[in-house]
């Protein structure tokens, strides 16, 4: 069971979980659940549900479009 002590953590730690990425980047669930599994979106597992940080959803992004780490 998630307490309310931890879904506050959560949020001050600006993470977000896999449907409320996925209606971000306009995918499903399953899809960000993929991703997780295999390693091209890092997760935490939390409660029995997974959770990422915004720092983590950015890099994905960027990875997506193309664009690597070195650009300005």
């Amino acid at each position: 069971m998630i307490t309310q002590a931890v879904l506050d953590r959560r949020k001050r730690a600006g993470m977000m979980g896999t449907s409320e990425i996925a209606e971000t980047l306009g995918v499903t669930p399953q899809t960000i659940r993929a991703w997780i599994k295999t390693g091209q979106l890092r997760g935490t597992r939390l409660g029995g549900r997974f959770y990422t940080t915004m720092t983590e959803i950015d890099r994905l992004v960027k990875r997506l479009n193309g664009e690597d780490d070195a650009s300005p």
